[in-house]
Protein backbone atom coordinates (compact mmCIF):
# COMPACT_ATOMS: atom_id res chain seq x y z
CA UNK A 1 0.00 0.00 0.00
CA UNK A 2 1.72 3.44 -1.03
CA UNK A 3 0.93 6.98 1.05
CA UNK A 4 1.73 10.19 -0.02
CA UNK A 5 2.51 13.18 1.82
CA UNK A 6 0.39 16.38 0.78
CA UNK A 7 3.00 18.26 -1.00
CA UNK A 8 0.87 21.18 -2.53
CA UNK A 9 2.01 23.60 0.30
CA UNK A 10 5.84 22.77 1.05
CA UNK A 11 6.09 22.63 -2.78
CA UNK A 12 4.51 25.80 -3.54
CA UNK A 13 6.87 27.84 -0.15
CA UNK A 14 9.64 26.50 -2.22
CA UNK A 15 8.72 28.26 -5.40
CA UNK A 16 8.52 30.93 -3.51
CA UNK A 17 11.71 30.84 -2.17
CA UNK A 18 13.45 30.29 -5.17
CA UNK A 19 11.56 33.63 -7.05
CA UNK A 20 12.95 35.66 -3.63
CA UNK A 21 16.58 34.29 -3.89
CA UNK A 22 16.80 34.86 -7.81
CA UNK A 23 15.68 38.56 -7.44
CA UNK A 24 18.20 39.32 -4.97
CA UNK A 25 20.46 37.64 -6.60
CA UNK A 26 19.29 39.80 -9.69
CA UNK A 27 19.74 42.93 -7.66
CA UNK A 28 23.09 42.08 -6.15
CA UNK A 29 24.26 41.28 -9.61
CA UNK A 30 23.44 44.94 -11.07
CA UNK A 31 25.04 46.58 -8.28
CA UNK A 32 28.05 44.48 -8.92
CA UNK A 33 27.73 46.21 -12.10
CA UNK A 34 27.36 49.46 -11.25
CA UNK A 35 30.46 49.86 -9.58
CA UNK A 36 29.39 50.93 -6.23
CA UNK A 37 31.68 51.40 -3.15
CA UNK A 38 33.51 48.63 -2.02
CA UNK A 39 31.22 47.76 0.79
CA UNK A 40 28.74 47.89 -1.57
CA UNK A 41 30.27 45.05 -3.78
CA UNK A 42 31.51 43.11 -0.68
CA UNK A 43 27.44 42.96 -0.04
CA UNK A 44 26.19 42.53 -3.39
CA UNK A 45 28.87 39.49 -3.85
CA UNK A 46 27.52 37.80 -0.03
CA UNK A 47 23.80 37.83 -1.21
CA UNK A 48 24.60 36.51 -4.56
CA UNK A 49 26.84 33.85 -2.78
CA UNK A 50 24.27 32.92 0.08
CA UNK A 51 21.18 33.52 -2.98
CA UNK A 52 23.04 30.62 -4.89
CA UNK A 53 23.37 28.23 -1.46
CA UNK A 54 19.55 29.06 -0.92
CA UNK A 55 18.44 28.09 -4.41
CA UNK A 56 20.58 24.86 -4.24
CA UNK A 57 19.06 23.98 -0.34
CA UNK A 58 15.47 24.91 -1.30
CA UNK A 59 15.46 22.58 -4.67
CA UNK A 60 16.43 19.71 -3.15
CA UNK A 61 15.07 19.53 -0.51
CA UNK A 62 12.26 20.23 -2.91
CA UNK A 63 12.99 17.46 -4.85
CA UNK A 64 12.69 15.04 -1.68
CA UNK A 65 9.51 15.94 -0.60
CA UNK A 66 8.23 15.85 -4.81
CA UNK A 67 9.44 12.46 -4.56
CA UNK A 68 8.39 11.35 -1.13
CA UNK A 69 6.24 8.39 -0.47
CA UNK A 70 5.16 5.46 2.24
CA UNK A 71 5.19 2.39 1.18
CA UNK A 72 3.60 -0.75 3.39
CA UNK A 73 3.54 -4.09 3.51
CA UNK A 74 3.32 -7.18 5.59
CA UNK A 75 7.12 -7.15 5.52
CA UNK A 76 8.12 -3.79 5.92
CA UNK A 77 7.57 -0.07 6.04
CA UNK A 78 9.84 1.62 3.31
CA UNK A 79 10.18 5.13 3.43
CA UNK A 80 11.33 7.16 0.16
CA UNK A 81 12.18 10.64 0.14
CA UNK A 82 14.33 12.12 -2.69
CA UNK A 83 17.74 9.73 -2.88
CA UNK A 84 17.33 9.18 0.89
CA UNK A 85 15.55 5.51 1.36
CA UNK A 86 14.62 3.61 4.49
CA UNK A 87 13.69 -0.23 5.26
CA UNK A 88 12.19 -0.84 8.39
CA UNK A 89 11.22 -4.61 8.78
CA UNK A 90 7.67 -4.83 10.59
CA UNK A 91 9.41 -6.71 13.39
CA UNK A 92 11.71 -3.81 14.03
CA UNK A 93 8.52 -1.26 14.42
CA UNK A 94 7.92 -1.02 18.14
CA UNK A 95 5.18 1.49 18.01
CA UNK A 96 3.19 3.71 16.05
CA UNK A 97 0.62 6.29 16.20
CA UNK A 98 -1.52 9.58 15.08
CA UNK A 99 -0.36 12.89 16.16
CA UNK A 100 -3.72 14.86 15.40
CA UNK A 101 -3.90 17.24 18.38
CA UNK A 102 -3.08 20.81 16.80
CA UNK A 103 -1.36 21.60 20.46
CA UNK A 104 0.92 18.50 19.73
CA UNK A 105 1.41 19.18 16.11
CA UNK A 106 2.68 22.91 17.08
CA UNK A 107 5.42 21.20 19.15
CA UNK A 108 5.77 18.53 17.27
CA UNK A 109 8.94 20.07 14.42
CA UNK A 110 12.16 19.55 13.72
CA UNK A 111 14.59 21.93 15.38
CA UNK A 112 15.70 24.10 12.13
CA UNK A 113 15.87 24.13 8.13
CA UNK A 114 12.34 23.54 7.50
CA UNK A 115 9.62 25.61 5.97
CA UNK A 116 5.66 25.02 5.84
CA UNK A 117 4.74 22.39 4.31
CA UNK A 118 8.24 20.35 4.51
CA UNK A 119 9.43 19.13 7.78
CA UNK A 120 12.59 17.60 7.09
CA UNK A 121 15.37 17.57 9.70
CA UNK A 122 15.39 16.00 13.36
CA UNK A 123 14.96 17.06 17.29
CA UNK A 124 14.41 15.50 20.80
CA UNK A 125 11.00 15.31 22.52
CA UNK A 126 10.55 13.77 25.94
CA UNK A 127 7.96 11.46 25.18
CA UNK A 128 9.62 9.92 21.85
CA UNK A 129 13.69 10.78 22.63
CA UNK A 130 15.32 11.71 19.26
CA UNK A 131 12.64 12.27 16.40
CA UNK A 132 13.40 12.85 12.65
CA UNK A 133 11.04 14.29 10.39
CA UNK A 134 10.75 13.46 6.84
CA UNK A 135 7.51 15.10 6.30
CA UNK A 136 4.68 17.12 4.28
CA UNK A 137 2.18 19.44 5.40
CA UNK A 138 1.19 18.24 8.85
CA UNK A 139 -2.62 19.90 8.60
CA UNK A 140 -4.14 16.02 8.94
CA UNK A 141 -1.75 15.41 11.62
CA UNK A 142 1.38 12.94 11.72
CA UNK A 143 2.54 9.65 12.48
CA UNK A 144 4.78 8.88 14.52
CA UNK A 145 6.83 5.73 14.06
CA UNK A 146 9.14 3.96 16.67
CA UNK A 147 12.11 1.89 16.04
CA UNK A 148 15.22 0.33 17.11
CA UNK A 149 15.85 3.56 19.83
CA UNK A 150 14.42 6.20 17.36
CA UNK A 151 11.72 7.60 15.81
CA UNK A 152 10.51 8.86 12.54
CA UNK A 153 7.72 10.87 11.75
CA UNK A 154 5.53 11.06 8.76
CA UNK A 155 2.44 12.98 7.12
CA UNK A 156 0.75 10.30 5.12
CA UNK A 157 -2.45 12.50 3.62
CA UNK A 158 -5.13 10.22 6.08
CA UNK A 159 -3.19 9.33 8.91
CA UNK A 160 -5.86 7.14 10.86
CA UNK A 161 -5.61 5.27 7.44
CA UNK A 162 -1.83 4.90 7.24
CA UNK A 163 -2.18 3.72 11.35
CA UNK A 164 -4.92 1.16 10.29
CA UNK A 165 -3.15 -0.13 7.26
CA UNK A 166 -0.12 -1.09 9.06
CA UNK A 167 -2.22 -3.01 12.21
CA UNK A 168 -3.97 -4.61 9.93
CA UNK A 169 -0.53 -5.75 7.65
CA UNK A 170 1.47 -6.24 10.88
CA UNK A 171 -1.70 -8.80 12.25
CA UNK A 172 -1.15 -11.11 9.09
CA UNK A 173 2.21 -11.34 9.60
CA UNK A 174 5.43 -10.81 7.59
CA UNK A 175 5.73 -13.06 4.32
CA UNK A 176 9.59 -13.26 4.35
CA UNK A 177 12.31 -12.09 6.78
CA UNK A 178 14.20 -9.05 5.65
CA UNK A 179 17.04 -6.90 7.09
CA UNK A 180 16.61 -3.54 8.05
CA UNK A 181 18.27 -0.41 5.16
CA UNK A 182 18.74 2.75 5.37
CA UNK A 183 20.55 4.80 2.23
CA UNK A 184 21.67 8.30 3.19
CA UNK A 185 23.56 10.51 0.27
CA UNK A 186 26.88 10.30 1.06
CA UNK A 187 27.52 14.22 1.84
CA UNK A 188 24.50 14.39 4.35
CA UNK A 189 26.75 12.03 6.71
CA UNK A 190 29.54 14.14 6.52
CA UNK A 191 31.16 14.91 10.08
CA UNK A 192 31.97 17.95 8.89
CA UNK A 193 28.55 19.48 9.39
CA UNK A 194 29.24 19.53 12.97
CA UNK A 195 32.70 20.82 13.32
CA UNK A 196 32.35 24.24 13.92
CA UNK A 197 36.01 25.28 13.48
CA UNK A 198 36.66 23.48 9.83
CA UNK A 199 33.22 25.42 8.83
CA UNK A 200 34.47 28.58 10.52
CA UNK A 201 37.80 28.70 8.97
CA UNK A 202 36.37 28.02 5.76
CA UNK A 203 33.44 30.80 5.47
CA UNK A 204 35.92 33.19 7.19
CA UNK A 205 38.35 32.36 4.21
CA UNK A 206 35.43 32.58 1.36
CA UNK A 207 34.43 35.91 3.28
CA UNK A 208 38.20 37.16 2.91
CA UNK A 209 37.73 36.24 -1.30
CA UNK A 210 34.57 38.04 -1.84
CA UNK A 211 36.23 40.90 0.07
CA UNK A 212 39.34 41.04 -2.09
CA UNK A 213 37.38 40.59 -4.92
CA UNK A 214 34.76 43.52 -4.20
CA UNK A 215 37.63 45.77 -2.76
CA UNK A 216 39.20 45.70 -5.99
CA UNK A 217 36.09 45.30 -8.52
CA UNK A 218 34.75 49.04 -8.39
CA UNK A 219 37.55 50.68 -10.16
CA UNK A 220 36.78 48.53 -12.96
CA UNK A 221 38.92 45.93 -14.40
CA UNK A 222 40.20 48.83 -17.14
CA UNK A 223 41.41 50.43 -14.75
CA UNK A 224 43.44 47.43 -12.60
CA UNK A 225 47.41 48.03 -12.73
CA UNK A 226 48.66 44.71 -14.00
CA UNK A 227 50.76 43.80 -11.20
CA UNK A 228 47.05 43.71 -8.93
CA UNK A 229 45.26 41.57 -11.65
CA UNK A 230 46.35 37.97 -10.00
CA UNK A 231 45.79 39.11 -6.64
CA UNK A 232 41.79 37.88 -6.40
CA UNK A 233 43.04 34.77 -8.54
CA UNK A 234 45.35 33.85 -6.00
CA UNK A 235 43.23 34.43 -3.32
CA UNK A 236 40.77 32.45 -4.90
CA UNK A 237 42.96 29.77 -6.12
CA UNK A 238 44.42 29.64 -2.69
CA UNK A 239 41.20 29.16 -0.82
CA UNK A 240 39.54 26.39 -3.28
CA UNK A 241 42.91 24.41 -3.17
CA UNK A 242 43.47 24.60 0.54
CA UNK A 243 39.96 23.63 1.11
CA UNK A 244 39.83 20.50 -0.86
CA UNK A 245 43.06 19.24 0.57
CA UNK A 246 42.19 19.97 4.05
CA UNK A 247 38.68 18.57 4.02
CA UNK A 248 40.69 15.31 2.46
CA UNK A 249 42.73 15.05 5.49
CA UNK A 250 40.35 15.98 8.18
CA UNK A 251 38.42 12.83 7.01
CA UNK A 252 41.45 11.21 9.23
CA UNK A 253 41.34 11.84 13.00
CA UNK A 254 44.98 11.60 13.32
CA UNK A 255 45.70 14.12 10.26
CA UNK A 256 42.82 16.75 11.45
CA UNK A 257 45.20 19.08 13.21
CA UNK A 258 46.87 19.15 10.01
CA UNK A 259 43.59 19.98 7.90
CA UNK A 260 43.08 22.57 10.42
CA UNK A 261 46.67 24.41 10.24
CA UNK A 262 45.80 23.80 6.01
CA UNK A 263 42.60 25.84 6.45
CA UNK A 264 44.40 28.12 8.56
CA UNK A 265 46.90 28.89 6.29
CA UNK A 266 44.44 30.31 3.89
CA UNK A 267 43.71 33.33 5.99
CA UNK A 268 47.32 34.07 6.33
CA UNK A 269 48.04 33.72 1.67
CA UNK A 270 45.16 36.62 2.45
CA UNK A 271 46.17 38.89 4.95
CA UNK A 272 49.69 38.70 2.45
CA UNK A 273 47.63 39.12 -0.66
CA UNK A 274 44.71 41.80 1.45
CA UNK A 275 48.58 44.01 2.23
CA UNK A 276 49.10 44.03 -1.34
CA UNK A 277 46.19 45.20 -2.41
CA UNK A 278 45.90 48.35 -0.25
CA UNK A 279 49.27 49.43 -0.65
CA UNK A 280 48.69 49.87 -4.30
Amino acid sequence: MIFTPSKTTGLAVAGAAVVVAAGLGLGALALLRAALSPLAAFLALCVLAAAAAAVAFVGYRSYGLARGRYVLSRNALVVEWGWRRELIPMAAIHGLRAVTEPAALAMLRPRRLAWPGCLVGQADFPEWGPVEFLAGANSQGLVVVEHDGHSLALSPADPQAFVQAFADLQSQGPIAAIEPESVVPGFQRWSLWQDRLALSLIAVGGLGVLGLWSYLQPAGPSAWPVDLLPLPFLASIAWLVNTGLGLGLRRRPAERPMAYLLLAATLFVQALLWAAAAGR
